[in-house]
């Protein structure tokens, strides 16, 4: 897998990182913020959103998208100038990345065709 890993994300940077890294990334409104009261709700939708989903892609594409929402969450963080619960988000951020790469690693022991998928990873992770 980190041969392939590799091979994606090199060729990627050879072809494609110039005009990804000139565009700001393209982030999903963050929703609730970590400074929200009601910001519980949220991480509690996220975990029984991720119970229910089922098989290793699905999981890693929903860790994924979490993951970008994350992100958006750090940045309205940053312009609030709030650092702790900047924290918390980027710290939820790493985790949903890392529970992405980990479902796509089992899927692809599984024998599954996860080259799309970790594209997308390579893409996502690139572009933050």
């Amino acid at each position: 897998m980190r041969k392939l890993t590799l091979s994606i994300t090199l060729l990627f940077l050879i072809g494609f990182a110039g005009s990804i890294l000139a565009q700001e990334a393209e982030l999903p409104k963050p929703g609730l913020t970590p400074d929200s009261f009601f910001y519980v709700f949220d991480t509690l939708g996220e975990r029984i959103g991720m119970f229910f989903t089922l098989g290793a892609e699905k999981k890693a594409e929903k860790a994924l998208n979490y993951a970008e929402e994350k992100l958006a969450e750090v940045k309205a963080m940053a312009e609030k100038n709030k650092t702790e619960p900047l924290e918390g988000a980027n710290q939820k951020y790493q985790g949903y990345l890392n529970l992405a790469n980990q479902k796509t690693q089992e899927a692809k022991a599984k024998g599954r065709d996860v080259e799309e998928l970790a594209v997308l990873l390579t893409e996502a992770t690139l572009k933050h």
